[in-house]
């Protein structure tokens, strides 16, 4: 996936890039929020954005950012905070800043899970500040053709994470500041794969991939197996799944489903 990325890239012929996924919309006001006296290339924009289903049908906004405009140190901790929705279609950057943390990185799984994500991640620890649009300029379309990476479901996947980890830290300005928010990489890495629970226990319970209960036990039995997380997040994670039937009538106070997540 990331060789298509490259080459698209490649047949540019101005500075600014933005790719756009072949299932989603931009919409009115994109790129309308740049204060071009700030503007560098190591300047990015991101994407305030939406989800939509197969019928056009909005079914909820994604994590937005509270302000406009962020310095690195504050948009990389909203990053590892999860409060930016990742896509590919997250960012506009320039064609030098592309250059100078070399690209997309390949992540360990043939469908491209992850290289999106790395290469956010290492474009923010090397830009100086982002711009963030004001209101919701861009589409993400959910179908029931879509469906959880597999890899999550079998023993491979301590081996898939700890190369998203190195592919991360690779870069030496994401190392750092990692390195200093988390204290070691194999913590770094606890933290990727604890959070890919929660994303994928909230995509087997997505109505538009249409999940059987047995589809879920599946999963949930091969975390309880093979997923290299500390045990004591094995067992809260039990009381999480417990309670997740319930997350509508929680999503009314975000508050108390963020600290039911903020203690695992």
């Amino acid at each position: 996936m990331e060789k298509s990325w490259e080459l698209a890239i490649g047949y540019s012929s101005n500075d600014w890039i933005f790719l756009l996924s072949d299932d989603d919309v931009i919409g009115s006001g994109f790129l309308s929020d740049i204060d071009f006296d700030q503007l560098t290339e190591d300047s990015l924009y991101l994407t305030r954005t939406q989800i939509i289903d197969e019928n056009n049908i909005i079914k909820g906004s994604c994590f937005s950012p509270s302000k406009n405009f962020y310095q690195k140190r504050e948009i990389l901790e909203l990053f590892f905070n999860h409060k930016i929705q990742d896509h590919l279609s997250l960012i506009v950057f320039h064609i030098k800043l592309y250059q100078k943390i070399k690209g997309f990185s390949f992540a360990g799984y043939p469908t491209g899970l992850y290289i999106d994500t790395i290469f956010h991640g290492k474009a923010f620890a090397n830009c100086d500040h982002v711009f963030i649009a004001s209101n919701i300029v861009f589409s993400r379309r959910e179908s029931s053709t879509q469906q959880s990476s597999r890899f999550y479901s079998d023993s491979r996947v301590n081996k898939f994470f700890e190369v998203i980890t190195k592919a991360f830290l690779k870069d030496l300005k994401f190392r750092k500041i990692a390195l200093s928010k988390f204290k070691s990489e194999k913590k770094f890495k606890y933290y990727l794969i604890k959070h890919r629970f929660f994303v994928e226990w909230g995509k087997l319970h997505n109505p538009v991939y249409k999940k059987k209960i047995i589809d879920k036990l599946k999963f949930y039995r091969q975390f309880l197996v093979f997923w290299d997380v500390p045990n004591v997040f094995k067992m809260l994670s039990l009381i999480y799944i417990f309670l997740y039937p319930f997350k509508t009538f929680l999503s009314g106070n975000t508050s108390l489903l963020k600290s039911i997540r903020d203690a695992f």
